[in-house]
């Protein structure tokens, strides 16, 4: 073979390593994509909102990333953080802060790898500090399993954590300081607010309640996907469908928009699971005129109304009740707490909220913050449930065919497992009006 052959042959081995490299280099193996980010500055220039991370290893420089692993896992990331997702189930941290939730079907498992050891998912949720000089871990819900160098292997459970120290080899046990770490109910709350969906005061407000252990819900109806901004993973209610965008309303603010009910189909279900000694119901709700001659307008109503505890808050005339179905036959007794307002009789937007606490025999009603009525229970009553239930309306209503849609618009729902005190009720509406 001559000499200019031989020259043609090499300069095509040449091309094709090259593209070989960077192939390698920077295709995006898909092991975990870039769901939403906040103020995000990363290394790699080519990093938005949908991007695939490369193979290489990335840094968050400024602001918050929210990533989902191809196991379903989701890690939050805040800057300055150095990492590279190896496989979908294996995310290496070489610094930096990140929460991670495992939550679905096929997401135990995962293992964030850092340069002192690594800590191994088992249905949980956790928070993980590496650096040169050791990690901090913290385990917000289940259950991890720690591996470190120079130390034996350790099971830590929700509410506890831990402190290696890489020059000692030593373990230090530290609780879960979840507040160190932002996760999924915050990274929503920021996210929302920088989209002027939330004013500070809210956000602020909310940033406060997640360490309230008792908040099920704060449903915010402001854009097409309803958001549970409690916490997203762990309290969010079950088959919240998309809003249409034909029923969105102008909101209590020019930039807010609000979800508008006016027929029983409108009425959005969701699920509160469990049994409770308390409640409070909270939310941001404007009657239309129009509906006036309605006798009824449900709020937040259980559906089918068959089972002791089940609980309904509604707008009767220009009274604002909660009622709790009784023992009985399927159409049987209920108790009624109601409370008369003029200002329901008004088309401007309110905030009503309602606490009732069983081992206080109390029930309470506020209209923008300032309590209404105190009422007292004078019957024994059994564990309230919401179960499957309808914001502004009643869907499941056999017993009648009365149309119990609240003619009206919301843009927020708040829901507690406890009794809030009313300067609390007050503090909610300060911050959210």
């Amino acid at each position: 073979m001559t000499f200019t052959r031989w020259s043609a042959v090499a300069a095509v081995l040449v091309v094709i390593f090259s593209a070989t490299t960077m192939h390698r280099r920077y295709a995006s193996p898909k092991h975990a994509q870039v769901v939403e980010s906040i103020d995000a500055s990363w290394s790699d220039e080519s990093l938005s909102n949908g991007a695939w991370l490369p193979a290489e290893t990335v840094e968050l420089r400024q602001g918050l990333a929210q990533l989902q692993f191809s196991n379903g896992s989701n890690a939050i990331f805040e800057a300055p953080c150095r990492f590279s997702a190896v496989s979908g189930d294996l995310l290496r941290l070489f610094d930096g802060k990140a929460s991670v939730s495992c939550r679905v079907d096929g997401s135990t498992g995962f293992v964030v790898q850092t340069d002192h050891g690594e800590i191994e998912d088992l249905g949980t949720e956790f928070g993980v500090s590496a650096s040169r000089s050791g990690v901090d871990l913290g385990v917000f819900d289940g259950l991890v399993e720690a591996r470190f160098q120079r130390s034996a292997p350790r099971r830590i459970a929700a509410g506890e954590g831990l402190r290696y120290e890489a020059r000692l080899g030593a373990v230090a046990p530290t609780g879960s300081q979840q507040f160190r770490y932002v996760r999924d109910g915050e990274f929503a709350i920021r996210k929302r607010q920088q989209d002027g969906l939330l004013n500070p005061s809210e956000a602020s407000l909310l940033s406060r309640l997640h360490s309230d252990n008792g908040l099920i819900a704060w449903l915010d109806f402001r854009t097409p996907t309803v958001a549970n901004l409690a916490d997203p993973n762990r309290h969010s209610p079950a088959g919240l469908p998309a809003v249409s965008e034909s029923l969105l309303r102008p909101g209590r603010r020019p930039s807010f928009k609000s979800y508008g009910i006016a027929k029983p189909e409108h009425t959005t279900p969701f699920v509160v699971p469990g049994e409770h000694k308390s409640l409070t119901l909270i939310a941001w709700m404007k009657f239309y005129p129009e509906g006036s001659g309605k006798q009824r307008r449900g709020l937040l109503m259980a559906d089918h109304w068959d089972e002791p505890g089940e609980v309904h808050w509604q707008r009767k005339g220009n009274d604002l009740r909660l009622s709790v179905r009784m023992p009985g036959e399927i159409n049987g007794d209920h108790l009624s707490f109601a409370a008369e307002s003029p200002l329901l009789m008004s088309d401007d937007w309110l905030c009503l909220a309602t606490t009732i606490d069983l081992a206080e025999r109390r029930v309470r009603h506020f209209v923008n913050g300032e309590e209404v009525s105190q009422l007292q229970i004078e019957e024994d009553v059994p564990p309230l449930r919401l179960g499957s239930c309808s914001v502004g309306g009643w869907t499941h209503n056999p017993s009648t065919p009365e149309d119990r849609s609240m003619y009206g618009a919301v843009d927020q729902i708040a829901i507690w497992q406890r009794a809030l005190e009313p300067h609390e009720v007050g503090d909610v509406y300060q911050a959210t009006r």
